[in-house]
C-alpha cells in the first residue's frame, strides 16, 4: 500500500470516527440536557425509541432530575361538585394522564389541591387525604387529622422538587375554623418528614378562608377571603391578613414567581401584580422594576354574548386559560397563540393547575 493510500485510509477512518463522536455527542446532549425538560407524556412515548432512551426514562435518578427541571403548566384538573375528577390538556399530543379520574386510588377521592405534578385528593366518604402522582399512579394515604376540617376543606399541597432530596419530601396545610375562637382560622400542618399533623401555634384571628381559592407560590400560600387574601408562611408557619384586596371576579394566579390576580371583563384580560405589602401595582408602573400587568384584547367571537367569562387558575405565566360558558380557550404569552380547546365544555366545580411529572411519591 502507497503512501497516499495510507494517508488517504486514515483520513478516512478519522472522518468516521469525527462524526460518529459528534453523534454520540448530540445523544448525550439530548439525554441529558432536553429530555429532564420535556412532560411525562411525551417521555413515555420516547421510551420506544430505542434501548438506551428506555433505560434513561426509566430510571429513578432521571426520574427525579425531569420532576425538578420540568415546571411548565401542562392542563387542569376540574373537580365538579359531585362526580369524578377529569383532565383538561393544553396539548393531548405531549400533556396527559393515564387515569384522569383517578380511579387507581382505593376510594373515590375529591381533589384538593394540585402543586409541582403531585395531587392532593380527600376521600368521599372516609375523608383521609391521599397524596398520589396520576402520571405513574403511585399514592400514599396521610393518617387522620386531629382538627375538624369541614365538609370542604381548603387544603393546600406545598411540595418543591429539589436536586439535593431524592424523595419528595412535602408539606399539606389545612385551615380551619377555629373552636375556641369563634370566626377565627388555625392551621393544622402534616409534614411528611414527621409522618404526623401538628396543630400550629399560629391563629389568624376574625378570618375565614374560601374554600378551593388556596394557591402556592415560593413557600407561601395564599387564600382568598371575604374581602381580601390571608398569606401563610409554610416555613416560618406565620399568618398575615390583607383585607385591602377585594378581588370581586378575579382568580388568583401565579405569573413568573408572582401572585397576581386576574380578570376577564368586557373582552379585555388583565392581570396585576398583587403586593399585599404595598398597594397593588399596576404592571406598566414605571416606578416597579418589572413590568407588573398584563393586558389582553380577547376575541369576541370566544366570550360572545356571555357576560361571566372566567379566568382559569393557572401556573408559570406562559399560558392563561379562559372559560366563556362551554367554550374553553388558552393563550401563550411568548407566541400570541389564542387555542380553542373546546367548544362543549360542559363542566363546573374547581379547577386545579397540573404539571406532568414523574415524581416519585413514597408510600406507607
Amino acid at each position: 500500500m502507497s503512501a497516499l493510500e495510507v494517508m488517504h485510509e486514515r483520513r478516512s477512518r478519522f472522518v468516521e470516527d469525527l462524526a460518529k463522536r459528534q453523534r454520540k455527542d448530540v445523544e448525550i446532549i439530548i439525554r441529558e440536557s432536553a429530555l429532564p425538560y420535556l412532560p411525562a407524556k411525551a417521555l413515555l412515548k420516547f421510551r420506544s425509541i430505542c434501548r438506551d432512551w428506555n433505560l434513561t426514562i426509566s430510571n429513578p435518578f432521571f426520574n427525579h432530575n425531569q420532576s425538578h427541571s420540568h415546571r411548565k403548566m401542562s392542563g387542569l384538573f376540574n373537580q365538579p361538585p359531585s362526580g369524578k375528577p377529569s383532565f383538561i390538556s393544553l396539548d393531548e399530543a405531549a400533556y396527559g394522564v393515564p387515569d384522569p379520574s383517578l380511579s387507581f386510588l382505593p376510594v373515590p377521592v375529591d381533589i384538593r389541591s394540585s402543586t409541582n405534578g403531585l395531587l392532593l385528593c380527600q376521600g368521599c366518604i372516609n375523608k383521609l387525604y391521599y397524596v398520589c402522582n396520576p402520571v405513574n399512579k403511585e399514592w400514599t394515604v396521610l393518617p387522620k387529622p386531629s382538627s375538624q376540617h369541614g365538609t370542604d376543606p381548603a387544603a393546600v399541597l406545598v411540595f418543591e422538587p429539589s436536586v439535593l432530596n431524592f424523595s419528595a419530601d412535602y408539606k399539606v396545610i389545612c385551615p380551619f375554623a377555629s373552636i375556641d375562637f369563634p370566626g377565627s382560622t388555625e392551621f393544622e400542618i402534616y409534614s411528611s418528614g414527621k409522618k404526623a399533623w401538628e396543630v400550629s401555634r399560629e391563629i389568624c384571628f376574625n378570618k375565614r378562608v374560601q374554600s378551593g381559592s388556596g394557591i402556592y407560590i415560593n413557600k407561601t400560600i395564599y387564600w382568598t377571603t371575604a374581602h381580601g387574601i390571608l398569606a401563610f408562611d409554610s416555613i416560618n408557619e406565620h399568618a398575615s391578613a390583607h383585607s385591602n384586596y377585594f378581588i370581586l371576579r378575579a382568580t388568583l394566579v401565579e405569573m413568573y414567581g408572582k401572585l397576581c390576580y386576574a380578570n376577564l371583563k368586557c373582552s379585555k384580560f388583565t392581570v396585576s401584580l398583587v403586593d399585599l405589602y404595598q398597594n397593588t401595582m399596576p404592571m406598566n408602573d414605571k416606578s416597579h422594576q418589572s413590568s407588573s400587568k398584563f393586558i389582553l384584547d380577547v376575541d369576541k367571537t370566544f366570550t360572545g354574548n356571555i357576560t361571566n367569562a372566567q379566568v382559569l387558575p393557572s401556573i408559570g405565566g406562559d399560558v392563561f386559560v379562559f372559560l366563556a360558558g362551554e367554550r374553553m380557550a388558552s393563550y401563550h404569552v411568548f407566541t400570541g397563540e389564542f387555542k380553542v380547546l373546546s367548544t362543549t365544555m360542559r363542566l363546573s366545580g374547581k379547577w386545579f393547575p397540573y404539571v406532568n411529572s414523574l415524581v416519585s411519591v413514597s408510600s406507607n
